[in-house]
């Protein structure tokens, strides 16, 4: 536990220099940014194999894949843990790094490198506020999941990296975004379907709605859907959509994702200003509610939920610009003298945000073990 709230205290260091950023510009931002990610692969990469549930099956699996030759990589099976159900792709990529280095810390460094620069490009490309969005990475759970689950959270950091290319109605550079998820996972094809979220402009009033009618009818229905999408889902995912016990806990979390996405959207609700980006941040919201309804019926969808989840660490600081950015006019004073108090609003709604974040993260890291990552060790 002491390690991630050491992690924390970094980065509010950071956000010292971060207030800065005013002065000093942007490089100094891009270097907070650029720190953090370097802390959390150190971090990351040499963690021990007790750290994540999957870490040693991970390790085990780069030491038979590594001693592997290239044309056995595709073929070749063996009774290793969920080597036939693993992407051939992520074997490859197993196998290349093996060509370099044979400890088995080394595929957990190198997914921790890419997860990293990962990050570093979908902060500084695309969120308002990227030291936020550092902090919400580690306040929201998505770091330490990164540690469980490495190949299922670099593939959706890697289609999060495309959702720029939906806004700019890019098809081509997303379907590039979704290849590269799905080197390390195939999941990222579950995210094929929000390039067309911009086209149908969910309102928000709607998206609640949505949300309101999926908890009340899917855990009605879901029996009877169960056996549809199985029916379609490849044999190795049809296993995870048998009903199973309600995950309370799954529903505590949704609870913190949803209080902190409405609350941000209540702070820039005096603005009628509605954009692409706006859209698709309710699109995503909605997918992961709905999916977090699922876990009512089977707690397998918690992980899909985890996987669309991360959006929250560009839609959050997206909310809270929105105040600031329709106030200022085009030489950077306030419009309106006697609207200054709505960009003290927001700076509060920030802080409100960061210090119920850390606070939750601590509870959590109290009660909640996520991805089996405490307590932390290091490899050597």
């Amino acid at each position: 536990m002491i390690p991630y709230l050491a992690l924390i205290i970094v980065i509010l260091m950071l956000g010292v220099i971060n207030r800065e950023t005013d002065i000093v510009g942007r490089p100094k931002r891009n270097f907070c940014v650029f720190f953090a990610c370097v802390v959390f692969t150190f971090v990351s990469g040499f963690r021990a194999d007790t750290v994540g549930a999957d870490t040693y099956n991970y390790q085990q699996f780069f030491l038979w894949v590594s001693s592997l030759n290239f044309s056995e990589v595709a073929s070749t099976d063996t009774l290793l843990w969920n080597s036939q159900g693993t992407e051939v792709t992520y074997k490859y990529f197993n196998w290349l790094i093996g060509q370099f280095f044979k400890n088995p810390q080394s595929i957990t460094m190198a997914c921790a490198i890419v997860l990293a620069v990962v990050l570093f490009l979908i902060v500084i490309q695309q969120s308002k506020d990227p030291w936020l969005s550092i902090l919400l990475f580690v306040c929201l759970g998505f770091f330490q999941t990164s540690m469980n689950i490495a190949p299922s959270c670099i593939a959706s950091l890697c289609v999060l990296l495309g959702c720029r290319y939906v806004i700019r109605r890019s098809l081509l550079k997303f379907l590039g975004c979704i290849a590269l998820g799905c080197i390390f996972h195939y999941s990222a094809l579950l995210f094929l379907p929000i390039y067309l979220i911009p086209k149908l402009k969910l309102s928000f009033k709607f998206v609640l709605i949505y949300l309101l009618c999926g908890f009340m009818f899917l855990p009605v229905v879901y029996p009877l859907l169960v056996n549809i999408m199985g029916a379609f889902a490849p044999d190795r995912w049809s296993q995870y959509l048998t009903v199973s016990r309600i995950n309370l806990s799954q529903l505590l979390v949704w609870l913190f994702y949803f209080v902190l996405f409405i609350f941000a959207r209540f702070v820039s609700d005096k603005s009628k200003r509605r954009t692409v980006e706006l859209d698709l941040y309710n699109g995503l919201f909605l997918i992961v509610g709905l999916a977090y309804a699922l876990t009512l019926c089977s707690t397998s969808f918690s992980r899909i939920a985890i996987l669309f989840a991360p959006f929250l660490i560009l839609a959050i600081p997206e909310y809270l610009s929105i105040v600031k950015s329709r106030y200022f006019n085009k030489r950077g004073s306030l419009a309106n003298r006697s609207e200054k108090y709505l960009v003290l609003y927001c700076n509060h709604a920030k802080t409100i945000i960061v210090v119920v974040s850390i606070v939750i993260f601590a509870v959590r890291l109290l009660v909640n073990n996520i991805g089996m990552t405490i307590p932390y060790e290091i490899c050597f």
